[in-house]
């Protein structure tokens, strides 16, 4: 019983830690659509500014960055699909060779 007990209350204390954690994994794969959501409002608002030299320069340091921000979404993806792949693509393969070798 007693070992329960503790289980229980580490259990307790490591919610601030999971929760820290998947904040850190946040960090490593960023919200994608946060960060794309917070670059366009950004764009909105100077699109609607007097366009001076200085404006026209952010427009443009932020279309690079939107540009930047949807690369690496399309590279998270890429790196989902191939993952997937991979993981299904072996266990096709043992059902084609199981069923191969059950006819033969």
């Amino acid at each position: 019983m007693h070992g329960k007990r503790n289980l229980r209350t580490s259990g307790i204390k490591l919610k601030p830690v999971g929760r820290s954690w998947r904040n850190g994994v946040g960090g490593t794969f960023p919200r994608f659509a946060d960060q794309k959501k917070k670059i366009r409002k950004a764009l909105r608002a100077l699109e609607r500014r007097e366009k001076t030299d200085l404006v026209l320069t952010q427009i443009r340091q932020l279309d690079g960055e939107l540009a930047k921000v949807e690369e690496n979404e399309e590279i998270k993806w890429q790196q989902r699909s191939r993952a997937e792949w991979l993981k299904e693509g072996d266990q096709n393969t043992n059902f084609f060779h199981k069923k191969y070798d059950s006819e033969t």
